[in-house]
């Protein structure tokens, strides 16, 4: 076992992480000092992220659990919340449109899921959703027109 972030993960999992960020083609700019709250409860997504979020430029914030993710944003100035929309022990989209109302109109906000959420996802106030499983060129597009909608929108 590694140990990455204080987590340990298997050579494998390590392995296909860093292919999978290797392929990938950064745009530092947009995401220099960026700040992201991260809200993954799978281990390899939020790994795979966290480290290709870091090497875009951005300053990451990690919680694993949808009840952490409202206090981490009235405590903290974050840019983009990418979250998990089947993040236990909340309704990740109930959350998404508290989120927007309340707290953040200049947030940018990316969706992850497994299933195919189409226009319920944008309803609630995502700019964008990404389909697992995560490819870092799709995840990149993503998440830069979700920042530069916001950004737009200021």
């Amino acid at each position: 076992m590694l140990i990455f972030y204080g987590r340990e993960l298997s050579v494998l999992s390590t392995r296909y992480i860093y292919i999978m960020i290797k392929t990938a083609e950064p745009q530092l700019s947009i995401f220099h000092n960026i700040r992201v709250l991260l809200a993954e409860d799978d281990e390899v997504s939020e790994q795979y992220l966290l480290i290709l979020l870091n090497r875009l430029g951005a300053e990451v914030e990690v919680v694993r659990r949808g009840d952490e993710v409202r206090a981490k944003l009235e405590e903290q100035t974050f840019q983009m919340l990418i979250i998990d929309l089947h993040l236990h022990p909340i309704n990740s989209l109930q959350l998404v449109k508290e989120i927007r109302t309340d707290i953040g109109k200049n947030l940018a906000i990316v969706g992850i899921s497994t299933a195919d959420l189409g226009g319920r996802a944008m309803g609630v106030g995502i700019d964008q959703v990404l389909r697992k499983p995560l490819e870092s060129r799709v995840i990149i597009a993503s998440l830069e027109q979700a920042l530069l909608k916001q950004i737009q929108s200021v």
